[in-house]
């Protein structure tokens, strides 16, 4: 089966231009406000149980990151 391609249109709010990215998941926040880090991800980041993710600001974005020195 074929996934969905989402794109993310955005307008930098700086400079003016539209900025194009591709979507690699959407999750739903549940009770406690928890989510789930997608597969998708999970594999990027190589990520594991028990790792840390940080969230960082940066600029007008959140960025999540496996965090330096974590390992599960």
């Amino acid at each position: 089966m074929i996934g969905r391609l989402y794109i993310s249109v955005t307008k930098n709010t700086k400079t003016g231009a539209v900025e194009f990215m591709p979507v690699l998941a959407i999750t739903r926040i549940g009770k406690y406000y928890r989510t789930t880090v997608p597969r998708e991800v999970r594999k990027i980041l190589e990520l594991n149980e028990n790792d840390e993710i940080e969230w960082v600001l940066e600029n007008d974005k959140i960025v999540v990151r496996k965090r330096l020195g974590s390992s599960g």
